[in-house]
This record gives structure tokens, sequence and C-alpha cells, in this order.
């Protein structure tokens, strides 16, 4: 699935990530800290059908990831 809109979302088990939807569905794009940990993914900017933001994996620190709205797109620069 190729999202055509993404954003921040929690559930149980993967806490506070970068999900996707395509309009019928929401999908988890990349547990970027595993498990329960949440990423916080924020400062969402849009540029050539990229979508780049700040995480934190929990172990480096807050860095710059980006998505093109697909789980293997999702990415730390």
């Amino acid at each position: 699935m190729k999202a055509s809109a993404v954003f921040a979302a929690t559930d149980n088990a993967s806490g506070n990530e970068m999900w996707g939807t395509d309009g019928r569905r929401a999908t988890l794009l990349r547990d970027i800290a595993p498990g329960a940990a949440s990423s916080e993914p924020q400062g969402f900017i849009e540029l050539h059908e990229r979508v780049y933001f700040s995480a934190d994996d929990g172990v480096h620190g807050r860095e710059l990831w980006s998505t093109d709205g697909t789980p293997g797109g999702t990415r730390l620069l």
C-alpha cells in the first residue's frame, strides 16, 4: 500500500509511530522505536513526493527520517 496521507498515531503494540492511509485503511509505516516505545514523529514537511520528519528511535535520539508513504520507503536519512 502506498499511503496518500501520513500521520503520527498510537496503538498499544507500537506506541506513537508513523502511519499512512490510502483512504480505506491505516497501516504502520515503520516501528522506529521498536515495541511499545514511541518514536514521537513530528515536524512533518512534504517535498518532492516525500514527507520528512524527526523521530527518536530510543537509542540515538531525535534524527531526520523520510517516507514515500510505503513501509519500505520509510527510512533514516
